[in-house]
């Protein structure tokens, strides 16, 4: 049997970011609209971004996940997280995080200063 070919699921960078107060009250007003959420979720979908949400029954909240498509993403090899209470807020968090303080590139994140100022 053959090994399947790309990127083992071991050698992906997870990029997990815990908000500080200040950072997740300004989440909570840059997404104050749903509309505006919505928006920003399809449109990071069409750049290229897979987004998936699953029930994490061990923490008893909800991950979103955001993985990018294609060997020439500029964020390949890394997964953005986000964890909430509900769906709606688990993506609100990874959208956040997405925009607002990586500014959509997430590769060099260890080594970035984040505030969402």
């Amino acid at each position: 049997m053959t090994k399947p070919k790309g990127k083992a699921f071991s050698d992906v960078k997870w990029v997990n970011i815990e908000l500080t107060e200040k950072q997740g009250n300004h989440m909570r007003e840059v997404y104050a609209d749903v509309e505006k959420l919505l928006s920003d979720w399809q449109n990071l979908v069409e750049s290229g971004y897979k987004v998936t949400v699953s029930e994490d029954k061990y923490n008893a909240c909800f991950s979103a996940y955001v993985i990018p498509v294609g060997e020439e993403h500029p964020n390949k090899g890394h997964i953005l997280s986000a964890r909430a209470g509900d769906i709606l807020k688990a993506v609100r968090g990874a959208l956040f995080r997405h925009y607002v303080l990586f500014d959509g590139v997430w590769t060099d994140h260890e080594r970035q200063t984040i505030d969402a100022d």
